[in-house]
């Protein structure tokens, strides 16, 4: 499938701002002689976000190959913006899977719960073209096309579980290099929870969210001290004896989220608190190896259900 007869180079940019209309789906080239079948799997899904995806082709090729990804939510539900969305990922020669990022619909409206909805979006390879990946001196990437490939690649559909949230609506500016929370559970008009997160060396209190709302939502400040933390959820009012929750962790590049879910029982509501995730937080200390100084690097987390 196939809208090139010719090598030529196109840079990512480009590609990027054209690719609903130029996007390896048309046949023209008369036929394909060869149909290959890879896969395409996501994690956590919300209404309008980037996320990332990972693709494996059946085999390794002796040449790059283009993958090329959509994420779409059938035509017969509505939503507020384009259905389809477009997005690929280049794979080194020997390479048989990669990763790239795609952005999703917004949702309609409506709420889906704790739960979420599953399959309301959906993602599958929508092509792949074989050349070479050619990295400029300032490192962009653009890829020359093989002009005597007839290979076309699809996959089965990987359905996609929207959320109604995973990150409160901060801001780009306020969340950029921070890692946000956010506890949601059943029945919110019912039962009122609350969240805390406390260092488990020290038994310290670095944030508290203490709201009325459906969620409970957090940022976690670079400036913390490094170590282990403990989220805590409270029970302000708890009217059901058992209460389905779910915990979302966005890591600080916005694209990475961890997800953990459970049920309250009757003896967590009674005891009035019960400890649900711990995570490790790590800066990296920079060029001078001091963590607190300008010269720091990233925050990174690593999380783990309780």
């Amino acid at each position: 499938m196939k809208k090139i007869l010719y090598a030529f180079a196109i840079t990512t940019a480009t590609f990027l701002a054209s690719c609903s209309e130029d996007f390896d789906r048309t046949p023209i080239i008369p036929d394909i002689e060869n149909t290959l079948t890879g896969t395409v799997e996501a994690g956590i899904a919300a209404s309008g976000r980037t996320i990332e995806y990972t693709v494996t082709i059946p085999s390794a090729f002796d040449q790059d190959a283009r993958i090329g990804v959509k994420s779409f939510i059938p035509d017969n539900i509505d939503v507020t913006d384009d259905n389809t969305d477009y997005s690929f990922v280049f794979l080194p020669a020997g390479q048989t899977s990669g990763t790239g990022t795609i952005s999703l619909a917004e949702s309609a409206g409506g709420t889906f719960g704790v739960n979420g909805n599953v399959g309301y979006g959906k993602l599958q390879i929508d092509g792949v073209a074989f050349g070479t990946i050619v990295t400029a001196a300032d490192g962009s990437e653009s890829f020359t096309f093989d002009p005597n490939d007839r290979t076309g690649m699809t996959s089965d559909v990987f359905n996609l579980t929207y959320y109604d949230s995973v990150q409160f609506d901060y801001g780009a500016d306020v969340i950029d290099g921070r890692m946000t929370m956010l506890a949601d559970w059943a029945n919110p008009d019912i039962n009122d929870l609350d969240m805390y997160v406390f260092n488990d060396d020290t038994g310290v209190t670095y944030e508290v969210s203490e709201s009325a709302n459906r969620y409970e939502t957090d940022i976690m400040n670079n400036e913390w001290p490094d170590g282990n933390y403990i989220v805590q959820i409270g029970f302000w009012i708890a009217t059901d004896n058992e209460i389905p929750w779910r915990l979302f962790f966005v890591h600080p590049n916005q694209i990475t989220i961890d997800s953990f879910s459970g049920t309250f029982s009757s003896d967590d509501i009674t005891t009035g608190f019960a400890n649900v995730v711990t995570f490790e937080k790590t800066t990296d200390p920079g060029e001078d190896g001091i963590v607190g100084t300008d010269d720091d690097g990233e925050v990174s987390y690593v999380f783990r259900q309780l």
